[in-house]
């Protein structure tokens, strides 16, 4: 019967870098651009089947998308369809570092096996002050 045994040295390392890094920005370090307004109007079938029908007012073509996503830290983030009519404001908007969704607003038809919905939101636009 053999044993067999080794020393080693156990070394620790330490990372220099912080762990939470925090940005404090108020309103008073933004300046204001404007808002625009963005809806999309979709039909639902059956519960499960989608179309899309119009997005800022406009017909909806499946072969030219634009999908972007606006996060808000309010929480009020545009998601699902609404979506598709976001790229609005960053067209009117380009210069833009921060975007602000104020409020959105859903309107539903009910329909026999279906139903129409149209979806609003308005987005205030903001860039950092120089």
């Amino acid at each position: 019967m053999a044993f067999m045994t080794s020393c080693g040295t156990v070394t620790k390392s330490s990372v220099f870098r912080p762990d939470d890094i925090r940005l404090n920005v108020g309103m008073e370090d933004l300046e204001y651009l404007g808002e625009t307004e963005v809806s999309v109007s979709y039909s639902v079938y059956l519960g499960f089947i989608s179309v899309t029908d119009k997005v800022n007012g406009e017909d909806y073509s499946y072969m030219d998308k634009k999908i972007i996503r606006i996060e808000s830290p309010a929480g009020n983030d545009m998601r699902g369809k609404i979506k598709k009519a976001a790229y609005k404001v960053v067209e009117e908007y380009p210069e833009a570092t921060y975007f602000m969704t104020v409020y959105t607003k859903t309107e539903v038809d009910r329909l026999f096996l279906g139903r129409e919905v149209t979806k609003t939101a308005k987005i205030r636009a903001y860039k950092f002050k120089n």
